[in-house]
């Protein structure tokens, strides 16, 4: 007889009074179906995950982990999806438990079973699945298609999946650790440029397509780095997007106004920003602006 244990993010099987383990990282199963994805409808024979047995990795355009979230029943080319009740393990959890489950008739738990889930130094993640919760068909095991930021959560609203931002941004405390503070403004050489976090700005109420400066026509576009943010740029130049410029015996400072409009009531709120060069500096930013007009 054997039997399987997990020790310090290996998994390790005794059998016969000898123990002998692997990294679930490396020896794995990789399975590419889009299918799976929770974004797919019922269309063919529907899928059974029944004989699944081992660890594996997902891969593909139809997502590379399990949802966290409940998915409708007839999605991932089964009757009855099965997703994951928790959150995802960081790579020093090591192997940790959570609960599949399957949903049907209206109970997102259906049927439940206990699977393990690693996450790898590659940045991907390895699932044990052994067989599908209440040990039935027809379920499978769904993928997320969506590929959210850390201020965002995959969930699925009106039927739709996406990425939205997180619902934990509710609270003041979380939205302080998640958010930056305020407005962010860049003051380069040739261009001056304000940043809002999207869901930042969605959380406090506001219209994200009304961001604009001084003058109405420059507005905002959503940029992607560490997450989405909605941004406006303009010309360190006296009249480019209503920017004035105040001199001083020292330094330029260039001024505008960033607008937006609240969803719920019919303000506008206003924000005014500047950036500040040595006087020194004019035929360059001059210059500089000149090359990219």
């Amino acid at each position: 007889t054997s039997n399987s244990s997990t020790t310090n993010g290996s998994d390790c099987t005794d059998s016969l009074g000898s123990s002998s383990c692997s990294d679930p990282c490396v020896n794995r199963t990789v399975l590419n179906e889009p299918w799976r994805s929770a974004n797919n409808t019922l269309s063919s024979t529907p899928n059974c995950d029944y004989s699944m047995n081992g660890w594996y990795q997902f891969v593909g355009s139809g997502g590379v982990h399990i949802p966290e979230y409940c998915v409708p029943e007839q999605r991932c080319n089964t009757n009855i999806p099965v997703w994951m009740n928790g959150t995802h393990p960081v790579i020093t959890d090591g192997i940790v438990n959570r609960t599949a489950c399957g949903d049907w008739n209206g109970n997102c738990c259906q049927w439940t079973s206990t699977i393990q889930v690693k996450a790898c130094p590659l940045g991907y993640y390895v699932y044990r699945l052994i067989g599908t919760p209440g040990s039935m068909c027809s379920l499978s095991y769904c993928t997320d298609p969506n590929q959210c930021f850390p201020d965002e959560e995959s969930s699925i609203v009106n039927g739709v999946s996406g990425c939205y931002c997180n619902s934990s941004l509710n609270d003041t405390t979380a939205m302080d650790d998640a958010m930056p503070k305020g407005i962010n403004i860049e003051c380069g050489m040739n261009q001056m440029t304000v940043s809002y976090s999207k869901c930042y700005i969605e959380l406090l109420g506001f219209n994200t397509s009304s961001l604009h400066l001084a003058d109405s026509k420059c507005t905002g576009v959503i940029k992607i780095s560490d997450k989405r943010y909605i941004t406006v740029t303009t010309l360190p130049m006296s009249g480019y997007c209503g920017t004035e410029l105040m001199v001083n015996s020292s330094y330029l400072t260039y001024t505008n106004v960033v607008y937006l409009s609240s969803i719920v009531t019919s303000l506008t709120y206003f924000t005014n920003i500047s950036c500040t060069y040595p006087k020194s500096m004019e035929n360059v930013l001059w210059f500089s602006t000149m090359r990219v007009r």
